[in-house]
């Protein structure tokens, strides 16, 4: 079974992850406008990730090794970049 709906929810998890700790890391101000404009540039990404959101549900039951161990590494890897926002 192919796993693009749960891949791109997870890339949109990590987009929004990053941009969300980056302006909330010292308060949110006025200096975070460009990081929201970027944010808001991303819109498309989140709307296609979640739109087909059932599908993704339905992708992840059917998991076989080889996908199971491509989506794990790539929440790993979101998760890592998110950790990584200074």
């Amino acid at each position: 079974m192919n796993i693009q709906n749960a891949l791109e929810i997870v890339k949109a998890v990590e987009v929004l992850g990053v941009s969300v700790k980056k302006i909330s890391k010292d308060g949110i101000s006025l200096a975070d406008l460009p990081e929201a404009i970027e944010l808001v540039k991303q819109l498309d990404l989140f709307v296609a990730a979640f739109k087909d959101a059932g599908i993704a549900v339905e992708e992840i039951k059917d998991l076989d090794q080889a996908e199971l161990l491509e989506l794990g590494s790539k929440v790993f890897a979101a998760f890592k970049a998110i950790q990584a926002v200074k």
